[in-house]
């Protein structure tokens, strides 16, 4: 006999008909659902005026000579997808999508609208991690370990693009890279992920996500003229980079100062 489970993702609900026995607390849809609570929406936007070239008339009135220049406003907007690995509000997304935003809003699960700011950027791993305030206490996804990660593992997503919005997603690690660069500095570590399912434009820091619901990885984006072939970003660094922002905040709190002091 099947069952019927409904769920709600940013205010859709699903439903998804599957064997009765295989409903429980444990089960990958259960699990992958409660992550959901903790992937946000991005909206980065950026603006300003741009001063075209400039024209010069002869005032008939006055005899002076006046010089116009044509400014035209910019509007500029991206989208993507973020996940909550801290429940004060730490935010980890794509580095290329709030890179130089004038404005950030991240839409929570319940459809609440918050604002972010940066609060730490990795360049050269195309992450970076947000800070917001919420209104309401929130749901983060614990990280989990890439290193052990093998070819074949059934994973999940959800989806943030036009296409895929508000979808549960799965597939298989399709490759595992491996840096040259760190093996020669003895630290065999994944590098980054290749998983077997398509995505699209605003699926870019969509989570990749085990069967516990643990985040394995932030999806970096599609290779160009392949099918099912995506790549992302190892949960391993993740949890490095978000450490290293932890420990820097720690420093620099008030609290922090006066027990060093002591």
């Amino acid at each position: 006999m099947n069952k019927k489970v409904y769920a709600s993702i940013f205010g859709l609900v699903i439903t998804i008909a599957f064997p009765a026995a295989a409903i429980s607390k444990h089960s990958p849809l259960v699990q992958i659902m409660a992550a959901a609570k903790a992937t946000v929406m991005i909206k980065a936007e950026s603006g300003g005026v741009y001063g075209g070239g400039s024209q010069a008339f002869l005032d008939p009135k006055s005899g002076r000579i006046i010089q116009v220049r044509s400014i035209k406003p910019i509007y500029h907007k991206r989208e993507g997808v973020g996940v909550i690995v801290d429940a004060s509000g730490i935010i980890v997304t794509m580095a290329h999508t709030v890179k130089e935003a004038g404005r950030i809003t991240v839409t929570l699960h319940d459809e609440t609208e918050v604002i972010a700011s940066v609060a730490h950027m990795i360049p050269e791993r195309d992450l970076a991690f947000l800070h917001v305030d919420p209104p309401d206490e929130l749901s983060s996804i614990p990280i989990a370990e890439s290193n052990e990660v093998r070819i074949g593992a059934e994973v999940y997503s959800i989806g943030g693009s036009q296409l895929l919005s508000n979808t549960i997603i799965g597939g298989r690690i399709k490759a595992v890279g491996k840096s040259k660069r760190l093996r020669q500095l003895n630290r065999d570590l994944v590098d980054l992920l290749q998983i077997d399912f398509d995505v699209y434009r605003g699926d870019s820091g969509s989570p990749i996500l085990d069967d516990s619901g643990k985040l394995l990885g932030l999806i970096l984006g599609g290779e160009v003229h392949a099918e099912k072939s995506t790549f992302a970003i190892p949960s391993h660094f993740i949890r490095e980079h978000l450490q290293e922002y932890q420990a820097q905040s720690k420093r620099k709190s008030p609290v922090a100062m006066s027990e060093y002091s002591a």
